[in-house]
């Protein structure tokens, strides 16, 4: 048969939103996300119609900002920027993303080094030798 799909249970199309199958049976008491059903009054869903449901949901959400540098690293660029006498916001913000960096940088380095790392490890994993021990 040509065209031919397979309707999906209420706990495939939980899977498939990532809710419970008791939120997906709710949904079609709500009209929201409407079941076919078979000769035994079992739910069953036309994946099209998932799909489609889970298309307007996307669309429905929020987009979600990307986070941005955390409060004390925007305290502490703003310092470092006093502390040149740059005062042109045009400039700040041109360089803030480097001081960014560089301050990100430094605290990396430093818990790298609080922790005990080398600055550089050899890779014992791919070819180098372990050191000999004494």
């Amino acid at each position: 048969m040509k065209g031919s799909f397979t309707l999906l249970a209420p706990q495939h199309v939980a899977a498939r939103l990532g809710v419970s199958t008791r939120r997906v049976i709710q949904l079609d008491d709500e009209g929201k996300l409407r079941a076919l059903r078979d000769s035994a009054g079992r739910r069953l869903y036309d994946p099209l119609v998932v799909d489609a449901y889970v298309r307007a949901r996307e669309a429905r959400r929020e987009p979600v900002a990307a986070p941005g540098p955390s409060p004390i690293i925007l305290q502490r660029v703003d310092a470092i920027l006093d502390e040149l006498g740059i005062v042109d916001p045009a400039v700040r913000a041109d360089l803030a993303p480097s001081i960014e960096f560089e301050i990100l940088t430094a605290a990396t380095n430093a818990f790298r080094e609080a922790l005990g790392y080398a600055a550089k490890e050899p890779n014992h994993e791919h070819g180098s030798e372990p050191p000999e021990a004494s």
